[in-house]
Order: structure tokens, then sequence, then C-alpha cells
């Protein structure tokens, strides 16, 4: 049989959603009217003539309640040993009720026991219901009810737990402030009660379902064949990394994936056409792609803006010099990094150097297994008392992130120096004089290759995922949308780590140059076709780190294997700095993801007052482009070697294909 048990405040109504239950065949047993009984004579009254003395009982053995009331409401300990003899009486009573009403065959039985929570028999049923009223309803009726004046109901009221202590320890609450739904929420609880456990149990499943969100990942929503086409694309975007650990490098692998699916160059005052294909190369370091569709181009143009450049280290412009018997190379750091990571770890040379004569010498050593690498020493952990009582802000100063080229004279003689043998042996391979160095764009990588990790090889380490991982699928996705209507547009950008300033950077001028051309050529409003334009700043997102969980505010963060990241919003603080998407541009997107099964999750850059961070996002948004971020999440963003999962790689690609065609 199922136990029911009502409660809650006085006024609230409890006995007429008892009658109510009665009506629908079910018995309720009033502990009120059991307490009545209970004082009229017998073996409850004899005892509180023995607790409280004889002159609170009436000459035929019954309770006087007012001479009772006397001695409890006036003393704490005395209304607290008058509970406990009641309560235990009560509990018995209804006890032996419901067990009789369980041998008649009855499927449910109630007990309207206003103090079951004091007397502690909340845990004798199941469910237990709280009905609960306003204040000012339950004083109205317990005037109107007992003929007593609202202070005195007032004071009575204040003596019981409140409406909100009642729906906290209550399974089911019905409010009853005399409105009509009152038989609505008493239909539905009878339908509840009687309801199998098990149906309930779906119920709510099939409801939680419908109504919350709930993070997937890869593994529960990819199909065979996208896990077959997760690794293809996966190892593609690692030789991709490897070959472009520059925005020039970058820029050039780009240019060679475009021609190989027949865009072709494009300079201002060159014939645009539908359904022609086109990429701009601006000065090297900077790539425009763009795709002409069939649709009137006043509908706006599908943009997919990543950037190409990454941390790093640029040598200075007279970087040679000697010192202890070594030769090195001066640096300046480029974007934010933690100097500290860029110590003792094998590094690379890559740039150009532009000679005197104007002849351009490309420059890349430390990447073939042949190549010499070069190194940052540090300290050893001995002689190192110092150093380790710094932060790690200033354990390595910047001016000590000079890289070692070199150790051995160029000979005996007081001017073969060290740095005259290594300036000696860069001229015999390249042909440059130390001069040169100051029309030199030379930066110092990582030599490492990026490899798969973990037992699974579910993941991908390499350096310069921020933000290549989001350029690859971005020119991929372009290369692909033959089949859209839309004009398409991708963007490999330059100096966003250094806040998207020069010529190069997406700040520039350039740009809007582009889109200004595109709407002349095809006789559209350049204005409308801004205005209607959507764009995706391809970047990343500090995926959630376990080893650093107190940094993240875990329901807005992106986490490994969640999918692409779509970030509203970046900044820092109170949104400073930010774009701050619109929620139509966000229901956009998303619905452009349905049917093409991407998985996606929403992230923020840590938690408010952590830190923050921003993208191109906000100058794209300054030209009147409707523009929100999404891309990969990345750990140890902004190291040597960051970390991301192939899953979230190719739902970023998929992620971008949908953006162009729908």
């Amino acid at each position: 049989m199922i136990r029911i048990a009502l409660t809650g405040p006085s006024g609230a109504g409890k006995g007429y959603v008892g009658k109510l239950l009665a009506m629908q065949g079910i018995p309720v047993l009033d502990t009120d009217w059991l307490v009545h009984n209970l004082y009229a004579g017998g073996t409850l009254a004899w005892q509180i003539g023995e607790l409280f003395g004889e002159n609170v009982l009436s000459a035929n053995g019954s309770v006087d309640r007012k001479k009772l009331g006397a001695i409890v409401f006036s003393d704490k300990e005395a209304l607290l040993r008058l509970n406990k003899l009641v309560h235990g009486a009560v509990k018995k009573e209804a006890t032996q009720w419901l067990s009789a009403r369980e041998k008649e065959g009855c499927p449910a039985a109630a007990v309207d026991a206003p103090q079951l929570f004091e007397a502690g028999m909340e845990k004798d049923f199941d469910p237990v219901i709280a009905v609960v009223a306003d204040k000012d309803v339950r004083l109205h009726r317990i005037c109107k009810r007992d003929g007593i004046t609202p202070e005195m109901a007032y004071k009575r009221m204040k003596n019981q737990l409140s409406e909100a202590d009642y729906s906290k320890r209550a399974d089911i609450t019905i409010y009853n402030n005399g409105n009509s739904d009152l038989h609505l929420q008493i239909e539905k609880l009878i339908k509840m009660i009687f309801q199998p456990k098990e149906e309930i149990t779906m119920e709510a499943k099939d409801l939680k379902k419908e109504l919350l969100y709930t993070r997937k990942t890869a593994t529960e929503v990819m199909t065979e064949e996208q896990k077959i086409g997760m690794e293809a694309y996966a190892k593609d975007y690692m030789q991709f990394l490897d070959s472009a650990k520059t925005e020039r490098e970058a820029v050039t692998e780009g240019i060679r994936r475009a021609e190989e699916a027949g865009f072709v160059p494009y300079s201002f005052g060159d014939k645009i056409e539908v359904g022609g294909k086109y990429y701009m190369n601006n000065r090297g370091k900077a790539l425009y792609m763009f795709r002409i569709g069939t649709e009137n181009v006043e509908n706006g143009i599908r943009i997919s803006a990543a950037h190409v450049d990454s941390p790093r280290l640029d040598l200075k412009p007279n970087p040679l010099f000697e010192e202890g018997g070594f030769g090195y190379l001066k640096t300046h750091y480029y974007g934010g990094v933690k100097k500290y990571q860029w110590t003792a770890i094998p590094l690379a040379l890559h740039g150009v150097v532009i000679k005197n004569n104007g002849e351009k010498v490309e420059i890349v050593i430390g990447e073939d297994d042949n190549d010499p690498i070069f190194y940052i020493s540090d300290l050893l952990p001995h002689l190192a008392k110092d150093q380790m009582s710094k932060t790690l802000r200033d354990a390595i100063p910047g001016e000590k992130l000079n890289i070692m080229i070199g150790s051995t004279p160029y000979d005996a003689t007081p001017d073969g120096t060290v740095k005259l043998h290594m300036m000696h042996l860069i001229n015999e391979k390249y042909g440059i004089v130390e001069s040169d160095f100051q029309s030199a764009e030379i930066s110092v990588v990582p030599a490492f290759k990026s490899r798969f990790v973990g037992f699974d090889r579910s993941m991908i380490a390499g350096y310069g995922h921020d933000d290549r991982v989001c350029a690859h699928p971005a020119i991929r996705a372009l290369i692909e949308s033959d089949d859209s209507v839309h004009t398409c547009m991708a963007i490999l950008a330059d100096k966003e780590e250094v806040g998207s300033g020069g010529n190069t950077g997406m700040k520039s001028g350039i740009f809007m140059d582009i889109i200004e051309e595109i709407s002349k050529a095809l006789g559209a409003n350049n204005n409308a076709v801004k205005h209607n334009s959507k764009c995706l700043s391809a970047d990343v997102n500090a995926a959630y780190d376990p080893a650093f969980a107190e940094v993240y505010e875990k329901n807005n963060t992106c986490v490994l294997g969640g999918g692409v990241v779509l970030t509203k919003y970046t900044g820092s603080g109170g949104k400073g700095g930010t774009n701050d998407a619109s929620a139509e541009l966000i229901a956009f997107v998303r619905k452009s993801f349905e049917g093409e099964n991407v998985l996606w999750q929403t992230g923020e850059l840590g938690k408010v007052d952590q830190g923050g961070g921003g993208t191109v996002a906000v100058y794209i948004a300054e030209k009147n482009i409707d523009v929100v971020d999404l891309g990969v999440p990345v750990l140890s963003m902004h190291a040597p070697y960051e970390c991301i999962s192939k899953s979230d790689l190719y739902m970023t690609y998929l992620a971008f294909k949908s953006f162009n065609i729908h």
C-alpha cells in the first residue's frame, strides 16, 4: 500500500486537500481529529495529567486545552515534553490505522499530519506532500476559521516551520492559494501516486532528455564513417602543421593547396565572376581565399577567419654575439609566452633574409634529422636557489632567451672568434653577412614534430595548434564548398598574437578592400554585403585541465573530446574587449550543424576573474559583420608543445563545411 503524508503550516488548506483525496477513494486520517479524541479521555489524557498536574484535566477526565495551553505556550521545555508525549501516541495510532487500511486492501492511504517533521514521522511515508499557501492567505483563513485576531494568528504562524522548509523537505508541493488549478494539481498527484515507479522513472528520463542539456562526447555520436574520415584528416593536418611553423610557411602551404584545387591568384583590378576561385597573397604573411557563389552576394559572404602566427622567439636586428666561448643569437619573444618553457628544448630557425641586393634567402634549420638544432640553456637545480625563489614570470628574463649556435672559434688567432666562425658558416651556406640580419625575419620555433598522444592515439601534440588547428579546417572547408550557393571566404591572418595590427593583421584595410572589390565586380551594394555577411572567427579556446581545475568554471568550459567549441564572448573581467556575438547569430550557427552530425559545445576562457583573452572577432565585428568565435579546445595553449583531440579537430572541419553550405 502507498502511504501518503499530508503536512504543511496552519491555514494552508491541508484539510481541503485531504477531502479531495478522499473523493478519489483514498482514506485520510486527520491527526488533529485524532488528537482531539485522545484528549477526550484515556491513556494519553491520564499521562498529560500525570506530567502537568491534575488541574489540566476536566471532571470527566478530558484535557482542558486552555489550561494546558497556558502552561506549555509560556514554557518551551514544557511544550517539548508535551509534543514528545503526543507525537508518540499519534504515531502509534496512525501506524495501527494504516495497518488496518492495508488489511482492507486499500491501494493507498493518507495521514494528515501538521507536525509530521517535528514528530520525525516523514521516514514512514512515501510520498510526503506539503500543502502551502501565501502568508496573507493563511492569515485570513486562520482568523476566519478560529475566530481569533490577526495578531494571535500571526503569533501561531511564527511558531511553525516556514513554507520554504516544508517544500524543501517534502517530495511534492501543492500550492493552495484558492486558485482554480488546485483540482488539476490533485489529478496530477493521483496519477503520479498510482503510476508504476518504472513508468515514472522512464517519464523523468524522457523529460530529462527533452528538456535538459547533457554534454556528449565524440565516442557517443561519431559514425564509423566519420571515425575513418577523422583518421585521414588528422594525418593531413599533421603534415600541414609540421610544414607551416611560421605565418609565411602557412601562407605558402595554403597557396599550394589552393592552386591544387583550382584557385588562381588575384590582384586588385582583376576580373571577378560567379563560379570563380581566387586567392590573394598579402605580402607573403596573410592569405585571403574566396569562391564566388551563384547566390546574390548582397545576401552576404560566409567568412572563416583564422590566424597563422603563433607564440615564438624572433631574432633581434643585431642578434649575433659571443660570450664565454659560446656563440649566441639574441631574441625577442613574440606573443604571450611562458619564458621558462623555452629553455632546454630543441629549437629550429625559420625565416627569410632580404639581402642588400634585394635577393630573398629562405632559412629552415633544425627540422631535418640531419640538421643541427639550437638550444637555450637553463640552470641546474643545484645552483638555482635564487632563481627558484622568483616567480615563474621572472625566473627567466627575456634578455636571457639567447639561443646557443656554436662553441668553436674560427682559428686560434685573436680575431678568429666563435662569432666569426658562426658568421662564416652562415655565409658559406646562405651567402649573407651580419648586416643582412637587419633586413631579416627569422623566428626560433620548437624543433618538435607533431605526434599522436596516448595509448589510444586520440590526441595530437604539436607546435602552433593555436591557431593553425583552425586555419587548416577553414581552408579545407572552403576548397570543398563547390556545392554551396553562397560566396565563401577563408582568411589566414597574421599578427593576432600581438594585437592584429600591421598591414598583414586582421585590422588591415585589405580585408574591406577585397570585399569592396567583390561587391563592385558583381554590381552589389558593398554596405549590404558587409551587413549581411556572417563570420566564424576561427580561434581556439582553453580546454578544461583537471590538473589545474581551480582556474576553470566547469559548467561553461569546453573539454577535449566534446566537439568544436562555440565561444559567444571572450575578453576579460566584465567582458572587456570582447565582440559578444548575438543570440540570433549563435542560433543560426547551431542550426547549421543540424543534420550534419556536428558535435559542438560552448566555452569560456576560464573563470570570470581569473584572466581572459581576445581574438580577431572584435575587429571583424567593427566592420558591421556578424561574427562569433568557433574553434578547437586546446590544452597547454601557447606552450611550445600544445595538445588537442583528433575528434575536436575533425568536428571543427565539419562545422566549417556546414557553415559554408547552409
